[in-house]
């Protein structure tokens, strides 16, 4: 070997050398580390660093370096943030609904925390008032509220004799058959619950107390008349008994008032059921309007019960009021839909009645149409019921007052309740 070459060693960084001793060599790449010798890397990973004057401030440099390993290991992080955050903001408005309200705002909570406040609102798309409102809900919730809020905090909820009044009028199996419009104004007359349709309507629908009644959607022109009397409608409808025969019961109904002026029951389809059904009809109009100057007309559908000769002749008999009958959807382009209605109500008192023979029929259909007419106040009305309209009654359905008084009065007693939570 010539003796003038002289073997020259590599020189590395002492930056290399530290990053060996502290076992973070990962960081460096792969081919630059192939070409360590594995006894120099040995060497390095011995090296006692605490007998070096200084040494104390290579912390910094292994801050730095625990960030720059997160940083590799998770390089792409950065971009998978970015890109879930523009499928959020496109998808949330189909699943944001299904988030519970505590997960949402615990979550909103959470990336403020990184975030500016405003910047996490966003994502979830809710306003910055919003979001702090709701956070103070589930802060001072509370449980013997409705709404789950601290009453002291938020007074214009319902007090929770309100909510029991409510509650009571509900389950009360006199109001079985009753909608919920028909509750809110019977309450409202007796002056026992005082809040508007809209508060009412929200506060079933928290406490679940909704009719579980199925409304049937149909196309056909309203018929809507000014006065009692000028509209009639005639129909039957059957119930069904223990012994497998049906009874045919026929109301005779006015369209204005939506009163049942005559009603009769019978075994089977019988013109003289709705004979005797008309005779009654003819009779509360005699009664109550005995001087109706107008003539009436009586609509039916086209069933043979409703056509003939004895039906005719009665209605020509009659001069004061004048009838005459036409057929719905024929001589007229308007449905019997009005009468169809009140059969549904009355099939809806029988189902909870149940009656089993014609004899148990007969004694409860007086009951429930005298719910139905004298007590039972009808949304379609705006809180009178049939027997009030029908009879011309001018009564004050102006309940603003008494709502205002309610108003202050839930206020003071909120206010005032023993709260846990913020006293």
């Amino acid at each position: 070997m010539d003796s003038n070459i002289v073997c020259q060693r590599n020189k590395y960084h002492s930056f290399i050398i530290w990053l060996y001793n502290q076992k973070k060599e990962s960081l460096l790449p792969e081919k630059f580390r192939n070409q360590i010798p594995h006894s120099t890397a040995s060497t390095w990973r011995n090296i006692n660093f605490d007998d070096y004057i200084g040494n104390e401030f290579a912390k910094l440099n292994e801050e730095a370096l625990n960030y720059l390993e997160i940083f590799e290991k998770h390089q792409k992080l950065k971009t998978l943030i970015l890109t879930f955050t523009k499928v959020w903001i496109s998808i949330h408005k189909y699943v944001q609904p299904n988030i519970k309200r505590e997960l949402l705002i615990n979550s909103i909570q959470q990336l403020a925390t990184i975030l500016k406040t405003n910047l996490a609102c966003k994502i979830f798309n809710m306003s910055r008032a919003s979001y702090h409102a709701q956070l103070a809900q589930l802060k001072y919730k509370c449980d013997n509220s409705s709404l789950s809020l601290c009453f002291k905090k938020n007074p214009l909820q319902l007090s929770p004799y309100e909510v029991q009044t409510l509650k009571n009028a509900f389950s009360n199996d006199h109001f079985k058959c009753w909608p919920g419009i028909s509750i809110y104004y019977l309450l409202l007359r007796e002056n026992k619950l005082n809040i508007s349709k809209s508060t009412f309507y929200k506060y079933v629908n928290i406490l679940n107390l909704q009719r579980k009644w199925k409304k049937q959607k149909e196309n056909y022109l309203v018929l809507i008349t000014k006065k009692p009397n000028e509209y009639l409608h005639v129909d039957t409808t059957y119930w069904k008994l223990d012994d497998g025969k049906k009874v045919g019961i026929v109301f005779v109904s006015d369209n204005y008032s939506k009163a049942i002026l005559g009603w009769n029951i019978g075994l089977g389809n019988s013109s003289k059921n709705v004979l005797n059904a008309l005779k009654m009809a003819i009779s509360t109009i005699h009664q109550y309007h005995p001087d109706h100057p107008c003539s009436i007309q009586i609509m039916a559908d086209g069933g043979a019960e409703n056509h003939t000769l004895p039906i005719s002749q009665l209605l020509q008999a009659d001069s004061n009021p004048v009838l005459s009958k036409v057929i719905a959807k024929k001589d007229v382009c308007f449905s019997n839909s009005s009468i169809e209605a009140v059969n549904k109500i009355m099939k809806r008192y029988l189902r909870i009645y149940k009656p089993g023979t014609l004899e148990k029929v007969n004694f409860i259909l007086p009951t429930i149409i005298n719910n139905y007419m004298f007590e039972r106040p009808h949304g379609s009305l705006n809180g009178s019921t049939p027997f009030e309209v029908y009879t011309n009654q001018k009564l004050t359905m102006n309940f603003s007052k008494q709502i205002k008084k309610a108003y202050y009065t839930r206020i003071a007693q909120n206010k005032n309740m023993n709260c846990m939570i913020c006293s």
